[in-house]
């Protein structure tokens, strides 16, 4: 099953104060599933298991596992976006260039920049993202 995690301001990546061995400011991820989130799973998998046919067709029953809002994974594939958006809303971070907004000379390239996931893994979109970039200031 893949469904999309609702948007949150309070999951988001920052700079730390700190610095790495190299000098460069240490990332901050800020990440939490939410009850809706759970919701959301819960109820795809709920209409999942209603059209399931099950044994008596040949397949496999299936067990849904139980999941709380404790945990810090409920599957193994993450497709982090949203954390620097594109756009050019107060929030945007890049502009539909992907170039910074409010630096001279600075592009941002990867899937932070899309404001949703959607269904499918967003590396392909950012590959052609990367694409248009390197065509644009190349």
């Amino acid at each position: 099953m893949d469904i999309e995690q609702y948007p949150r301001k309070e999951n988001n990546i920052s700079l730390s104060d700190k610095n790495d061995e190299y000098g460069r400011r240490k990332s901050v991820i800020k990440w939490k599933i939410s009850s809706t989130d759970i919701a959301g799973i819960k109820s795809v998998a709920d209409q999942f298991l209603s059209l399931w046919p099950g044994k008596s067709a040949g397949f496999p029953d299936l067990i849904p596992r139980e999941l709380d809002i404790g945990s810090t994974k409920l599957h193994d594939a993450y497709h982090p976006v949203g954390t620097c958006r594109m756009g050019e809303h107060k929030e945007a971070v890049v502009d539909f260039n992907l170039k910074v907004h409010g630096l001279g000379n600075m592009w941002v390239v990867c899937t932070g920049v899309l404001p949703s996931a959607g269904t499918a893994n967003p590396t392909f979109t950012m590959l052609c993202l990367a694409n248009k970039l390197a065509t644009q200031i190349g």
